[in-house]
């Protein structure tokens, strides 16, 4: 009898410790947002790098949706990507919000923010909408204006040799005289 019982304690908090990892892995897992109910939209950017599905979209720092698939190549310009997003029912985003993608990071997460303007004229986006994407900041954008920087003060550093090598031949002159 004493075995009995010892085994049926012994499944009772085997099932307990298999209950709780469970609700765990739910929790920690962000399976709670697979089922809520989404709005799609559509967005069009010149570069799409950085986004996977499953990406986050977020207003204001906050999580208002995901990317629904891996972006795919915009076949009527042959230029940019379309990203299709799935916003969370309740969240509504204002008509001339900007769509950006933003980065943690050199090698970091990649998400699509979105910015609402400071003026609200009170109408949102239609569910199903598409809109077009602008190349954001982050860190791409700032390597490549450093290196249009970096180009920029190469020719300033040319011009300045060829300066003083012009006033080199200039003060020759003026010590010959």
């Amino acid at each position: 009898m004493k075995e009995k019982r010892t085994e049926l304690l012994v499944g009772v908090f085997l099932f307990i410790g298999l209950a709780v990892l469970g609700g765990l892995v739910l929790r920690f897992g962000n399976f709670d947002e697979r089922f809520r109910n989404t709005d799609p939209l559509t967005v069009t950017f010149e570069d799409g790098g950085g986004l996977v599905n499953e990406t986050d979209v977020r207003l204001g720092g906050v999580k208002i949706g995901r990317v629904a698939e891996p972006p795919r190549v915009n076949l009527d310009s042959y230029g940019g990507a379309i990203v299709e997003l799935e916003i969370f029912e309740g969240f509504q985003i204002p008509t001339g919000s900007e769509f950006t993608i933003g980065s943690n990071g050199l090698l970091g997460d990649s998400w699509v923010e979105i910015e609402a303007p400071r003026v609200r004229d009170g109408t949102f986006i239609e569910a199903g909408s598409t809109i077009e994407g602008s190349s954001g900041g982050g860190l791409g954008a700032l390597a490549s204006s450093a290196e249009d920087l970096s180009r920029k003060g190469q020719v300033v550093l040319e011009d300045v040799r060829d300066a003083l090598g012009d006033l080199g031949s200039a003060i020759e002159k003026l010590d010959q005289n």
